[in-house]
């Protein structure tokens, strides 16, 4: 699946060259349920299978970054971020 989302990305123009696909797992997901009437929505996600770890992130992908926003998930990774 990481191939696949990698692909729709650079379809619409997204920069993807820092992209990691790995063959062996599968991509995280979530499916969003809108409910009109009652104006709320549910999220079912799926996590990937393996956490992003520091060594994934090279230290180039953060040399011109102003801003950079985390969600909370990968905080091991997070931590390669330097306080500022």
């Amino acid at each position: 699946t990481g191939r696949i989302i990698k692909d729709e990305l650079q379809g619409d123009a997204v920069a993807v060259s820092d992209v990691i696909v790995r063959e062996d797992m599968t991509s995280p997901f979530t499916y969003v349920i809108v409910d009109d009437e009652t104006q709320t929505r549910t999220c079912i996600h799926t996590p990937a299978e393996e956490d992003v770890l520091p060594n994934d992130i090279s230290e180039k992908l953060l040399d011109d970054v102003d801003l950079l926003h985390l969600d909370g998930r990968h905080t091991e990774a997070a931590t390669k971020v330097p306080a500022q």
